[in-house]
């Protein structure tokens, strides 16, 4: 019987940790995305924009978290690195030994400034 608890318990725990980093990472690229899009569109007219609205969106898992915009031609790429601990704050994962998780995403600009 305590062979089982610990297995559920355990099981649970790494479900938990997993949902949470799910969850980061789908806002950190939502971000990301969004920027993206708003930088395509022309609402935004230079990288700076992009990197702030960026930054400001990932703001609420990682305050200090620095996103990198390039525009090259017809295409933006960002990278953003944040600390691992930031997206998991249960430390469940840490076992991996993953210290910082980087995004990177590149998208097409219909607009270009």
């Amino acid at each position: 019987m305590l062979f089982w608890v610990v297995l559920v318990v355990g099981l649970l725990l790494t479900t938990l940790g997993a949902s949470l980093a799910l969850q980061g990472y789908v806002a950190v690229t939502r971000g990301i995305h969004e920027g993206h899009r708003q930088l395509s569109i022309g609402q935004f007219k230079t990288v700076e924009e992009t990197e702030t609205y960026i930054e400001t969106q990932i703001a609420s898992f990682y305050a200090g978290a620095d996103a990198t915009v390039t525009l090259v031609g017809n295409m933006v790429d960002t990278t953003v690195t944040i600390p691992w601990s930031a997206i998991d704050p249960t430390g469940l994962l840490d076992a991996v030994g993953v210290t910082s998780v980087s995004f990177a995403a590149m998208h097409r600009v219909e607009w270009i400034p």
